[in-house]
């Protein structure tokens, strides 16, 4: 992502403020739209064509000219790019991998509720403490690592210590 210098903006003024968010919601946008069109091997005057959609306006959008999309153009384009909006529009946490990523073990214990309840509760009461606002993706995330750790304890107990350090290294709050 660009850099914005941020003494650039009076951040106190809230048109000063809308003007970053606009500038930093604009450039995820491109990078996302450049991320699928590459990833299905599409080109940005096919995705104007099959979204409907006038010519240069993606271009447009992936040249920086474009920094407020319609929230129809949006649509237009995740419709065509096979996503939701929220999907171009959105911040994800980046240190949390997705689900489709995490793998458990073939050779998995047994399920063990009340260590699962209590990796959940500990992340829930930790999430909370840090006044961070997860998604369920960061949740299931935590909870299970946390689960999987504590079952390999001998005594298959929730180890504190190991789940404020997983949330800590992969939260950053500022």
């Amino acid at each position: 992502m660009s850099r914005i210098k941020l003494s650039d903006y009076d951040l106190a003024n809230p048109r000063s403020r809308e003007r970053v968010f606009i500038k930093l919601t604009s450039e995820l946008i491109k990078q996302r739209i450049e991320a699928r069109l590459s990833q299905i091997g599409m080109s940005a005057s096919a995705l104007e064509q099959k979204a409907g959609l006038s010519s240069g306006t993606v271009r447009s959008i992936l040249l920086g000219r474009s920094k407020n999309p319609t929230i129809n153009t949006l649509r237009a384009i995740a419709q065509v790019l096979g996503c939701f909006i929220s999907d171009l529009v959105e911040e994800k946490h980046p240190s949390v991998p997705s689900l489709d990523k995490i793998t458990m073990k073939k050779e998995s214990s047994p399920w063990k509720s009340d260590v699962f309840s209590k990796a959940l509760n500990l992340v829930e009461s930790d999430l909370k403490r840090r006044k961070y606002q997860p998604n369920l993706d960061e949740v299931l995330f935590f909870t299970k690592e946390i689960y999987a750790y504590s079952l390999e304890d001998k005594n298959q107990t929730v180890d504190e210590k190991f789940a404020h350090w997983l949330i800590n290294k992969n939260i950053k709050i500022y």
